[in-house]
């Protein structure tokens, strides 16, 4: 659909804005989900934040208003669980301004060794915030 429509890029992502959700050269026209080339995971809470965007600017043309900046600008929240191990999991919540750091390399196993847990007392947490990766975002290995 996206190449029959020519509004994705080569890749097959549509240029998307990234606070506005507005296809990029194409106005009153939104892109969200798996299918924007926006710099976050392709996954249904991004899709599920994005979409609060969207309806807020729908809303606003409709009722021939000003997108309010408050309810109608996307600041790329995602949120995940991540499972840490021995029944337990945690929430990981994050933004463009506040992406989430790939784990330190003392949380790969190395050839020969079990791999660390988040159980594991010697593991640091990987919950801290780093610079924004590029697209595609977020791999957990």
């Amino acid at each position: 659909m996206i190449e029959e429509s020519g509004l994705g890029d080569a890749q097959g992502w549509i240029p998307t804005d990234r606070n506005t959700l507005e296809v990029k050269g194409v106005p009153h026209v939104y892109a969200l989900g798996d299918a924007t080339d926006l710099p976050v995971s392709k996954s249904g809470s991004a899709a599920h934040f994005e979409a609060k965007i969207v309806a807020a600017r729908l809303l606003a043309a409709i009722r021939g208003e000003e997108p309010k900046p408050d309810e109608a600008t996307y600041d790329g929240e995602v949120m995940c669980f991540l499972e840490t191990g021995y029944n337990k999991a945690t929430q990981l919540v994050f933004n463009y301004e506040h992406p989430p750091r790939p784990p330190r390399d003392a949380c790969i196993a190395q050839p020969g060794q079990r791999a660390p847990t988040m159980g594991d007392a010697s593991i640091p947490s990987p919950l801290h915030t780093a610079p924004a990766p590029t697209r595609p975002a977020m791999t957990i290995h």
